[in-house]
C-alpha cells in the first residue's frame, strides 16, 4: 500500500481461510499468553457484571434491576451502571455454572480471538497486504491495555469485538451485498454501545468506511447505491429497540448514569490520561512517532513542544510530571499526525481509522479515564501501525515495530501477572478467613468492593452499610484498605483489631496510589504498572465488635 493509494482501492471478497492465514499468529500468541491465567481470580469491576449475569438468569432484559451495596449504601445498580447489558448476557454461562473463573475467562479469550481475526479481515478488505493484515493481528496482542482487559470479564473486550466485527462485515456488505454480512454488521454495531456506551461513536466510523474517496467532497457521499447505508440504519434500530425494551421504569439509563457520575473537575487529568495512554498502555503513539518522525518533526513539532511545556508549567511539583509530559506529547503528536495524514490523503477510510482512535475522547468528562476505555480503538491502532510500517520501508519498519511490540507484550504480561496476584490475594482471604468463620456459625461483615466483594459475599459475609449499626457484639468485620468505603469501620468505635493480611512482597503494582499505578483508574496513578519494593499492594484487616 503506497502512501498515495486510497485504502478503498483494495476492497474485495475472500474466504475465512485467507483471514485465518493472516490472523492465526496473533490468535496463537493470545492463547499462549492467556491460557495460563484461565483460573485467575475475578478482579475490580468483574463483580458488577457477574452479579448482573446472575440476575439475568431470571430477568434477561433487566440484568441491572437489583440493589447492591457498592459504596456505602444500597443503590439500584441500574442507577450507577453506565454500561449496557451485553456483558451480563455473555456471562450467563459463567453464572449458570456457579461463577466459574475458567468459563468467564474462556469467554473473554474467545472474544479476543474473534477481534483479532476480524481486525485482520478488515485490514484485508481495506486493501492491506497479507503481511500488513498479519502484523495488525499480532499488534492486537501487543497492546498492554487490551491484553490486561482480556484477563478480566469486564465488557471492554466485548465492545472492541462487536465494533471491529461490525465494521468488517459492514465493509464486506458494501462490496458484496450479502445479506448475512449486512445482518451481522447491524446486530454487532447495534450491540456495541450496549457493551460500552462510548462505542456509540463506532457508527460514525462506519459512515466514513462506507465513503469512497475524499470525505470532504459531496460526490464521495452521493456516489454509490443507497443500500450501502442499510446496516447502519439497522444498527440504529437494534440499539433503539434494545434500549427501549430493556429500560427499567424509574432508572436513569446509560446516559443518565454517566451524567450522574460525571466529574467536570477531572477533565484536565482525563485529557492528559487520554493522550498518555496511547504512549504507555497502547503503544501506538511510540511506534507511530518513530515510523513517521520526519513528518512529525518537520511539520508538527509544535504539537509535542507546546503541550509538554504547558503540562510542566501547570503541574510543577507533581510526581512524575516530566515523564507524564513526555508521554502526553508523544501521544498527542501521534494522534494528531494520524488525523492530519488521513485528512491530507483525502481518503475517507484512512481518515476513518484515525477517527476510530478518538472513541474514548468524550469520556474526559467522566469520573475517570483508565486505559481500558482505549481498548475499543485497538484494531484501528493496530491497522494504522501496520500501514505506517509498510510506508516507512521494510528495514525501518522492522527496526521500530519489533522492539515496540515486544515491549508492549511484556508490559501486558506484567499487568496480567500483577492483577493475578492482587485478585488471588483477595480470593484467598475470603476463602481462608471468611468461609471457616461462617461455617463455625460466626457472623462476618466486610467493608470493601471490587473482586473482594464477589468472593466475600460468596463466602457468606455481608456488606456493611453506613449508619446501620448492623454488626453486633462478637461479629467479625473485614476491612479492605483499597476500598472507598473503608471508613465504615468508624461506625463501630467499640472494636478490637484481631490481625491483618497484607500483600507486601516486592512486585508489580497496577492499583496503588503510592506507586503511581492506576491501570483500572487514572485517579490512582498515571502509569498502568510499576514495580515496588516499599508499598503494599493491599491489606485486609480483621476486627471484632465488642
Amino acid at each position: 500500500m503506497e502512501p498515495g493509494v486510497p485504502l478503498s482501492a483494495g476492497v474485495g471478497t475472500f474466504g475465512i481461510r485467507r483471514t485465518l492465514a493472516c490472523a492465526w499468529p496473533g490468535m496463537a500468541l493470545a492463547c499462549a499468553v492467556l491460557v495460563p491465567f484461565l483460573t485467575k481470580a475475578f478482579t475490580v469491576d468483574d463483580t458488577l457484571f457477574l452479579r448482573q449475569a446472575e440476575h439475568a438468569l431470571h430477568a434477561f432484559l433487566h440484568p441491572a434491576a437489583f440493589d447492591i451495596v457498592w459504596f456505602d449504601v444500597p443503590v439500584r445498580l441500574s442507577a450507577i451502571m453506565p454500561s449496557g447489558p451485553v456483558m451480563a448476557w455473555l456471562l450467563i454461562p459463567t453464572a449458570a455454572l456457579g461463577g466459574s473463573e475458567v468459563v468467564g475467562h474462556l469467554t473473554s479469550l474467545l472474544l479476543y480471538l474473534v477481534a483479532i481475526a476480524a481486525t485482520s479481515s478488515l485490514a484485508l478488505r481495506l486493501g492491506f497486504r497479507r503481511t500488513e493484515a498479519r502484523l495488525a493481528g499480532l499488534f492486537m496482542v501487543a497492546m498492554p491495555a487490551s491484553l490486561g482487559m482480556a484477563a478480566t470479564v469486564m465488557p471492554d473486550l466485548a465492545a472492541m469485538t462487536l465494533g471491529v466485527l461490525g465494521l468488517d462485515q459492514l465493509v464486506h456488505w458494501s462490496s458484496s451485498r450479502r445479506w448475512l454480512s449486512g445482518a451481522i454488521a447491524a446486530v454487532a454495531l447495534g450491540l456495541a454501545p450496549l457493551a460500552r456506551s462510548h462505542l456509540l461513536g463506532i457508527l460514525g466510523v462506519g459512515v466514513l468506511l462506507l465513503v469512497q474517496g475524499s470525505p470532504f467532497a459531496c460526490r464521495s457521499w452521493l456516489s454509490g447505491p443507497p443500500a450501502r447505508w442499510l446496516p447502519l440504519a439497522g444498527a440504529s434500530v437494534v440499539l433503539a429497540i434494545l434500549s427501549w425494551v430493556g429500560h427499567e421504569p424509574g432508572e436513569a439509563g446509560v446516559v443518565g448514569a454517566m451524567h450522574a457520575m460525571a466529574s467536570a473537575g477531572r477533565v484536565d487529568q482525563n485529557i492528559l490520561a487520554f493522550f498518555s495512554h496511547w504512549t504507555w498502555s497502547m503503544p501506538f503513539a511510540l511506534g507511530w512517532c518513530l515510523l513517521r518522525w520526519r513528518q512529525i518533526v518537520v511539520g508538527r513539532v509544535v504539537w509535542m513542544v507546546v503541550p509538554t511545556a504547558l503540562l510542566l508549567l501547570g503541574n510543577a511539583g507533581r510526581h512524575g510530571a516530566v515523564m507524564l509530559g513526555v508521554a502526553v506529547a508523544i501521544g498527542l503528536a501521534a494522534v494528531t499526525d494520524a488525523l492530519v495524514d488521513g485528512f491530507e490523503a483525502r481518503d475517507a477510510r484512512r481518515f476513518g481509522l484515525a477517527c476510530w482512535l478518538l472513541l474514548a475522547l468524550p469520556l474526559v468528562f467522566y469520573i475517570h479515564l483508565p486505559p481500558k476505555y482505549h481498548v475499543a480503538s485497538a484494531p484501528a491502532a493496530a491497522m494504522l501501525l501496520a500501514h505506517a510500517a509498510r510506508r516507512a520501508g521494510r528495514w525501518w519498519g522492522r527496526a521500530v515495530l519489533i522492539p515496540v511490540s515486544s515491549a508492549g507484550l511484556i508490559l501486558g504480561v506484567l499487568i496480567v501477572r500483577a492483577d493475578d496476584t492482587l485478585a488471588g490475594f483477595e480470593r484467598d482471604v475470603a476463602q481462608t478467613e471468611i468461609s471457616p468463620r461462617v461455617a463455625a456459625g460466626e457472623r462476618v461483615w466486610f467493608s470493601g468492593h471490587w473482586g473482594f466483594q464477589w468472593y466475600a459475599e460468596r463466602a457468606g459475609a455481608r456488606p456493611l452499610v453506613r449508619n446501620s449499626q448492623a454488626a453486633t457484639r462478637g461479629d467479625i468485620i473485614l476491612v479492605d484498605d483499597q476500598a472507598f468505603n473503608q471508613g465504615l469501620i468508624d461506625d463501630y468505635p467499640g472494636r478490637r483489631l484481631l490481625g491483618f493480611r497484607a500483600l507486601a512482597s516486592p512486585g508489580g503494582r497496577i492499583m496503588n496510589r503510592e506507586a503511581n499505578a492506576g491501570f483500572y483508574s487514572n485517579e490512582w496513578g498515571d502509569l498502568p504498572w510499576t514495580w515496588s519494593r516499599n508499598t503494599e499492594a493491599n491489606r485486609i484487616s480483621f476486627w471484632i465488635v465488642e
